[in-house]
C-alpha cells in the first residue's frame, strides 16, 4: 500500500484546520467590537495614518512598502512588528534615544516596534521632523492606532478575498469588513482579466471605491507604469503625478 501522497495530506490537514478558522472569524469580530465601543483603547496622532490590509508574508511585504512610500511624496514611514522583520531574515538597528523602535538595516523608512506600536509611533514623531504620513501595514483594520484611511494591498496571484481565513490561509479580516476601504491596489505580473477582477473587488469593497491595477515591476523599481483604474482601459495613468493625485485623492479626499 502506498503512502498518501503530498497533496492529500496537505488536504486532511486543512480540513483538521477548518474549524480553527470560525475561532479566528470570531476573535476578528471580538476585537472590532472592543476597539468600537472604547473598552481597548487606541489613540490619534496629528499625522494622516493609512492601514495597509494585506495578507502577504513580510518578505513579499517589503517590496511593495518602498512603492507605496514613494506615492506619499517619500514622507511616509511603516511600523511593522519587530519580530516579525526578524522572522523574514532582516537586520535591525537600534535608533539612538529610541527604547521602543529598531530601524531596518538601510531603509529609514521601515520601523520594527517593540512592545507598542504607539510608543514606537510617538517616539519616531519626535525624532524624525519630515515624518509626514504613518503607514501601518496589517492583516488586522483595528489595532491601538486609529487610522484616517484604509488601503487593500493584494495581488491578482492570489487575491485577498480568495485567500482562506487564519490557520488555514494568511487572512485574518472578514470579508464584510472590506467595505471600509478606500483603494484596492492589485499587483499583477501577467495581464489578467482586469474587469472580472475590478468587479469582484467592487463587490466586496463596495463601487466607490477606487480599484487599481498596478504591473508588478513598478514596485520593484519603484514607479508608476501602466497603472489602470478603468479596467476596459479607458481611463488610466501612465504617468506619476497622475497616479499620485488620484491616489492620495482618494485616501484622503471627502469620504
Amino acid at each position: 500500500m502506498h503512502p498518501p501522497s503530498f497533496a492529500v495530506m496537505e488536504w486532511i490537514a486543512k480540513m483538521l484546520l477548518l474549524p480553527f478558522t470560525w475561532i479566528t472569524l470570531i476573535m476578528a469580530r471580538w476585537r472590532r467590537i472592543m476597539f468600537k465601543t472604547g473598552r481597548w483603547k487606541s489613540v490619534e496622532f496629528e499625522l494622516p495614518t493609512i492601514a495597509v490590509l494585506h495578507h502577504f508574508r513580510t518578505q513579499q511585504l517589503l517590496t511593495y512598502l518602498p512603492f507605496l512610500n514613494n506615492l506619499m511624496d517619500g514622507g511616509s514611514i511603516s511600523f511593522i512588528p519587530r519580530l516579525s522583520l526578524l522572522n523574514a531574515g532582516e537586520t535591525l538597528d537600534p535608533i539612538d534615544g529610541a527604547n521602543y523602535s529598531t530601524l531596518r538595516k538601510g531603509d529609514s523608512k521601515v520601523i520594527g516596534y517593540r512592545q507598542s506600536m504607539v510608543l514606537a509611533v510617538s517616539e519616531c514623531f519626535a525624532l524624525y521632523s519630515d515624518m509626514k504620513s504613518i503607514l501601518v501595514p496589517t492583516r488586522k483594520l483595528n489595532f491601538e492606532i486609529r487610522q484616517q484611511s484604509n488601503l487593500l494591498l493584494t495581488s491578482s496571484e492570489r487575491l485577498f478575498w480568495n485567500e482562506t481565513m487564519s490557520p488555514v490561509g494568511n487572512r485574518l479580516e472578514p470579508l464584510n469588513q472590506l467595505h471600509c476601504i478606500d483603494v484596492c491596489l492589485i499587483f499583477y505580473k501577467e495581464l489578467a482579466d482586469l474587469i472580472a477582477i475590478d468587479q469582484e473587488a467592487r463587490s466586496f469593497c463596495g463601487k466607490e471605491t477606487l480599484v487599481c491595477f498596478v504591473r508588478e515591476s513598478s514596485a520593484i523599481n519603484q514607479e508608476t507604469m501602466e497603472v489602470y483604474y478603468s479596467p476596459d482601459g479607458s481611463e488610466f495613468a501612465t504617468d506619476r503625478d497622475t497616479f499620485v493625485r488620484l491616489f492620495i485623492n482618494s485616501l484622503f479626499g471627502t469620504k
